[in-house]
């Protein structure tokens, strides 16, 4: 809730408690979950080295155990901030693991977010073709699990890779989409 106010810090602080909570307590499950959500919170607060290592935690905790989503989402956070930090190769392996690791375990939002994350990866590294062929893909996997908010950002990193490409055309057939998909999704 404080996240999503836009109360960064004190999102965190309450975070770091649950966590400090969940380690007292033991439950693995609570301990990768406040971490897999304070890294979310230190991204969006601009604190990047603490994001990723907060999700290298979570999936160490979770490798542990052989908690499936929760590796499976730790990979997909990592591989995201990764990519944000311009460490592309290694989050594109982070990403094809938390790929994998979804499809096998039938984890479809996340196989979703893998492939996006893919496509952002192509696009940082010019490979615009590759990279529109991934958000299609990711658009349609988001739209498969009625996940219409991922299916709109998926077509906006294929505009984007559009217009990189000069095909404005194509962009603005993304950037139909995109709307298409946000007509009527709350907020």
């Amino acid at each position: 809730m404080q996240h999503d106010l836009g109360h960064l810090d004190q999102a965190a602080a309450s975070l770091r408690r649950d966590l400090e909570l969940a380690r007292r307590i033991g439950s693995v499950e609570a301990i990768g979950g406040a971490l897999i959500n304070l890294g979310l919170v230190e991204r969006d607060r601009g604190e990047m080295d603490a994001a990723i290592a907060c999700d290298r935690e979570a999936i160490a905790t979770f490798e542990r155990v052989n908690h499936g989503a929760g590796r499976a989402i730790g990979y997909a956070n990592l591989a995201d901030k990764l990519r944000r930090a311009g460490e592309l190769d290694e989050a594109e392996t982070y990403a094809n693991r938390a790929h994998d690791l979804a499809d096998e375990i039938g984890h479809a939002m996340t196989r979703a977010d893998a492939v996006q994350i893919l496509g952002e990866i192509s696009l940082a590294r010019g490979a615009h073709d590759e990279a529109v062929r991934l958000a299609e893909e990711s658009a349609q996997l988001f739209l498969a699990a009625d996940a219409r908010p991922g299916a709109a950002e998926a077509y906006e990193l294929a505009e984007r890779a559009w217009r990189a490409a000069g095909d404005e055309e194509r962009a603005a057939a993304s950037a139909a989409r995109v709307r298409e998909l946000s007509e009527g999704e709350p907020g």
